[in-house]
């Protein structure tokens, strides 16, 4: 890994809401992941230095349960939250 990549940039978010990849949490915080993989589809992942992780391959895509061999992502997103009820505006009913 090299060194840029261990800094703690300032996060910058777009208008998108896709932040660079430097600043994606490391705890095991479980987030979308986009670009070097997947064709550029975003996937949920999180940072997990585990017990059998190599640290050139930190990432883990959590639906397959695996690592990401030869790609890294470029972007994160948090995943937010669905609403617990959605509010139907009035004449939509």
């Amino acid at each position: 890994m090299e060194n840029n990549e261990t800094e703690n940039p300032t996060p910058q978010t777009s208008l998108s809401g896709w932040q660079d990849i430097r600043t994606a949490p490391r705890d095991g915080t479980v987030i979308l992941l986009c670009g070097g993989a997947y064709h550029g589809f975003p996937f949920s992942g999180k940072w997990d230095l585990g017990p059998f992780a190599d640290t050139d391959r930190p990432w883990l895509n959590v639906i397959t349960n695996s690592r990401l061999y030869g790609h890294v992502p470029k972007m994160w997103m948090e995943i937010r939250k669905a609403p617990l009820s959605a509010t139907v505006p009035e004449g939509d009913q």
